[in-house]
């Protein structure tokens, strides 16, 4: 088992994406789940992760997730080695500038590799 580092930055895409600071952020929540089959992953769905649950967001909008263990699990073990299994991250966010409420989504493919199985 292993974890992994994720470095994005949330910018508002309506204004020259201008990063948005943690600091203007209603929410930010992670979802993570299987790619063949939406099963979801650490019980990461919808989770708040707004500077908790191992994610950071800096003034600059820098967001950081530090992967735990749980995280990258093989979810279909019956893969050969040289398969590699998709999950997907999405984070949603919303910032409470103006009205309405603005927000997104940052969605990243993560892969990962029965490694127990390489010869």
């Amino acid at each position: 088992l292993t974890s992994f580092h994720y470095t994005g930055t949330i910018v508002d895409p309506t204004n020259n994406n201008t990063p948005v600071p943690a600091a203007a952020l209603a929410t930010l929540t992670l979802t993570l789940y299987n790619a063949a089959d939406g099963a979801i992953i650490n019980s990461r769905n919808l989770q708040n992760v707004l500077n908790a649950n191992s994610v950071t967001v800096s003034a600059g909008g820098v967001l950081v997730w530090d992967s735990v263990i749980l995280d990258a699990p093989i979810v279909d073990t019956t893969l050969p080695y040289w398969r590699r299994e998709a999950h997907i991250a999405r984070f949603d966010f919303t910032y409470p500038v103006g009205d309405p409420v603005k927000g997104g989504k940052i969605e990243v493919r993560i892969y990962v590799r029965n490694l127990k199985k390489v010869p």
